[in-house]
């Protein structure tokens, strides 16, 4: 395996598929098996730098889907109707709480 920065040239369709892969099989594994694989994702520098890729898209995925949510809820949430607030008239004989 050729290691280095610039060993991964993988389209991204191709990240997705062998991250699906790679996720299908770890969902199967006992605690053993899955200390086996880490410890082997660590010793090989391209399968690290593809984990830590696959990490940071989903966490940026993530990110952008909450953003999308708050920008919805904030449009939705401004055409809500609300209170209207009025002054109240002060009675002659009240003092004002401003003063």
């Amino acid at each position: 395996m050729p290691s280095g920065q610039d060993a991964i040239d993988l389209a991204p369709q191709d990240r997705q598929e062998i991250a699906v892969a790679l996720e299908d099989e770890v969902s199967s594994l006992d605690a053993k098996e899955g200390e086996a694989l880490t410890d082997a994702i660590a010793a090989d520098p391209v399968l690290t730098k593809l984990v830590s890729d696959a990490y940071v898209d989903a966490q940026k995925n993530a990110l952008l889907a909450m953003v999308g949510v708050m920008l919805i809820a904030l449009a939705i949430g401004s055409f809500l109707p609300g209170r209207h607030r009025t002054k109240e008239k002060a009675k002659p004989g009240a003092r004002s709480a401003l003063k």
